[in-house]
């Protein structure tokens, strides 16, 4: 019987979770050893059946809790976008690895769904995301639906081409033939990706397939581009009896069509990051019940072999699951310490989770050495095969990507080392003022002290989650961790390292003209958190490269010269004609603010291209300042404009889930004068509806590029453009200190901590 109360919705929502976790780990079980069975509850999930008593008491107890949250909360739910995002979640967490997927042929779609010649429909097959393409000559081809450039999803929904009409990445713009031959790189032509690029070595995978009763099966390894492409005449007998056909669904479609439009529908990317269609709690709630679900059964696994000094140890080739565990504590802390943060939501972590504070921060793990030497190999190859090289232009492997047991030694090595932008010194300036962040499930705080300094600290312990400083105790109560102010910007970092801010911030002349240290917040609209469920490097790789302006950002390479040579971007003079009324608006404000000529303009970046240096502020202009990604990858973006500073930080969540924070500070205005009404006007209009675009625009990437890096198949490596050198730099950090994903492959054998720090030392 549920009784219901102020917070009865909070706690319908965790138990939701719950049960959602037992339904992802019945659909792995079912993925892994009967496709019908895994159709089955896939469907059911899906299309609302309900036969699975799991799934039945799952939507009762979510319709429940819909209906409770809008009897008590003035936002209304909408209870179809809300079962919608469960089931969702669900067929994202469901994973099989290519030796499991290999030799099965699996059901893709049906032949009636791509009947006519440019038909194509994309369809989900696990995490694999898959393009069906009827060629001109009325035969199919099948794709793995991933650009190899940077792995983003190439292509949505399911419709039709005109014969001759390419497939262009959304991303970077490469373009492909209907089958499957890359025809066009931007900027291969002039030598942008080094001397030895090949286009003809970036064609799309192709995937064998076969015809078997009108109904369209791929077998899901690497075939080949080849000059030949299946027909619509039916498979061998013989060959048949591997098949398994598809669950019938009377007036449905292929449930692997069906789970690609869910995952689009659901993840868009470009829908409003300030009122998504879920609301955060929601989201973070039925995520903690997830968790905890999924860490009890973890921990239930592990205390059966725990050893007389019960410290967990490591059996052979357990470390992985030691190290997920690890990756489900930093993720839940972080989503309570988020929920805390929200109104009318306070999560007590006694006494909801008592099994979370029974493992400390760093889970003790095993010293024992490893003996093979080959235990870097995917297969039987040596070492030295599978390997990246250091220095060159391609990109990670896709399985470094939302690693789960990776993602606690990119904590230890990446994240707690290096500066995390809290906070403008201005937002701290009184005695007693104090603020935090929130980051991989610890709490730092920032406070002004009765001297007039700085204080920074976390929280010692997991059960101190939702506390606050105690201004009656020595360092109030916190553990001190190292600060640095910089420009006015405030930075903490959770472990030591001999660099400051000032010695990694780029080209910093270039923005000492901007009175960092006198900027004010500018609260409201340009002021906002978001998550977006997608590894924290996607959204950094791509807040460091403007390769992507040109077919990503319409509107900023409406308003700006997108320059191959520089980071600089000057707005065009003239401006476009017929530009949309709020970007006609914005050009004519800072016109209307009159701070230099067009001609003086041009001279400052003459200037500051040669020399990195600004003598004053540009003001036709808009730029980006980075830290040097080789030396410390701070995850703070701040973008320039002419009227006002955008700070955007990026705060890894978990393996697959990142915190965006955006932040804008300007300069007092006098809004007596004209100047400083146009100005203002100008702030208006970039941060309400510019930027928002913009943001909105590269959300969806990072879910394009998270479901092509997520493939288990895909062969390729991606490869860098001369544009995008910071991302390669960003990289070669994450190679040089975790030498791990330095591997081609995910190693199976061993442990992946024991084998990195074997690599640091070596």
């Amino acid at each position: 019987m549920i009784y219901f109360s102020q917070q009865s919705w909070i706690k319908l929502f965790l138990e939701a979770g719950r049960l959602q976790n037992s339904i992802s780990n019945a659909g792995n079980a079912f993925a892994n050893s009967s496709l019908q069975d895994w159709e089955f509850l896939i469907s059911d999930l899906i299309y609302g059946r309900c036969e699975n008593p799991v799934i039945k008491e799952a939507r009762d107890l979510l319709e429940v809790a819909v209906t409770e949250y809008n009897n008590l909360n003035h936002e209304k739910l909408d209870p179809k976008k809300v079962n919608a995002y469960f089931a969702a979640k669900v067929v994202r967490s469901i994973i099989v690895e290519q030796k499991c997927l290999s030799g099965v042929w699996h059901p893709l779609c049906s032949l009636a769904e791509i009947a006519y010649p440019g038909d194509f429909v994309t369809a989900r097959i696990f995490q694999e995301s898959l393009v069906a393409l009827r060629q001109a000559d009325k035969t199919l081809r099948v794709f793995l639906n991933i650009c190899p450039h940077r792995q983003a999803k190439l292509i949505e929904g399911k419709g039709c081409l005109n014969l001759h009409q390419p497939i262009v990445c959304p991303y970077h713009g490469w373009i492909f033939s209907q089958d499957g031959r890359c025809q066009n790189v931007p900027g291969a032509a002039a030598g942008e990706f080094g001397a030895e690029f090949d286009i003809n070595n970036y064609f799309l995978q192709e995937l064998e397939t076969k015809i078997y009763q009108n109904s369209i099966f791929v077998k899901l390894q690497n075939s080949g581009l080849s000059d030949k492409s299946t027909d619509q005449a039916e498979i061998d007998k013989s060959e048949s009896e591997e098949l398994v056909l598809p669950v019938s669904i009377e007036g449905k479609q292929s449930i692997r069509v069906t789970i690609s439009q869910l995952l689009q529908s659901v993840y868009p990317g470009a829908n409003d990051i300030k009122s998504p269609e879920v609301p955060e709690s929601i989201r973070l709630l039925l995520k903690v019940g997830y968790l905890d679900a999924e860490i009890k059964r973890l921990s239930v696994n592990i205390n059966q072999h725990k050893n007389v000094s019960n410290k967990v140890v490591s059996l052979p080739n357990s470390e992985p699951e030691n190290l997920y565990l690890e990756s489900l504590i930093i993720e839940i802390k972080q989503a309570i310490l988020t929920l805390n943060n929200i109104k009318a939501i306070n999560l007590n972590i006694d006494e909801l989770f008592p099994c979370i504070n029974a493992y400390p921060n760093d889970i003790t793990t095993s010293k024992e050495s490893v003996s093979n030497p080959n235990f870097l190999t995917h297969s039987s190859e040596p070492l030295q095969n599978v390997v990246l090289p250091e220095k060159d232009r391609k990109t990670l492997p896709p399985w470094v990507y939302a690693n789960p047991n990776l993602f606690p030694l990119e904590v230890e090595r990446i994240i707690k080392p290096t500066w995390q932008f809290v906070c403008h010194e201005s937002e701290v300036s009184n005695c007693g003022d104090f603020t935090w962040l929130d980051i991989v499930g610890e709490r730092a705080y920032v406070i002004r002290t009765s001297d007039g300094g700085l204080f920074a600290g976390r929280l010692r312990i997991a059960s101190e989650l939702y506390s606050r400083p105690d201004f009656t105790v020595p360092n109030y109560g916190l553990e001190q961790i190292d600060i640095d102010v910089w420009l006015g910007f405030v930075f903490i970092r959770f472990l030591p390292n001999d660099l400051s801010v000032a010695d990694v911030w780029e080209n910093p002349k270039l923005i000492t003209p901007y009175k960092f240290q006198d900027l004010q917040p500018i609260f409201g609209s340009g002021w906002y958190d978001f998550e977006v469920e997608a590894d924290y490097k996607i959204l950094w790789e791509n807040f460091l490269e403007v390769y992507h302006f040109p077919v990503a950002h319409k509107g900023m390479t409406r308003l700006c010269h997108i320059s191959r040579n520089s980071d600089l971007l000057p707005f065009r003079e003239p401006p476009l004609p017929n530009l949309p009324k709020v970007e006609f608006d914005y050009i004519q404000s800072l016109k209307a603010a009159e701070r230099h000529s067009q001609k003086h303009e041009k001279l400052l970046l003459e200037i500051a291209e040669k020399t990195k240096v600004l003598p004053e502020p540009l003001h036709y202009t808009i730029f980006g300042s980075i830290s040097k990604q080789r030396l410390m990858p701070i995850m703070l973006g701040l973008t320039v404009f002419p009227e006002h500073i955008q700070a955007m930080s990026f705060i890894p969540v978990g393996p697959e889930e990142c915190r965006v924070r955006i932040r804008s500070y300007g300069l007092p205005l006098d809004l007596n004068t004209s100047s400083g009404r146009a100005i203002q006007d100008a702030r208006t209009a970039n941060i309400n509806d510019i930027q928002i675009e913009l943001v909105e625009e590269d959300i969806k990437l990072n879910y394009l590029t998270q479901a092509g890096v997520s493939s288990k198949i895909f062969d390729k490596q991606g490869i860098l453009n001369d544009l995008e050198i910071s991302i390669a730099q960003f990289q070669e950090k994450i190679r040089k200190d975790i030498p791990i994903t330095r591997c081609l492959y995910q190693p199976e054998a061993g442990t992946l901590r024991l084998i990195n720090q074997k690599l640091l030392i070596t």
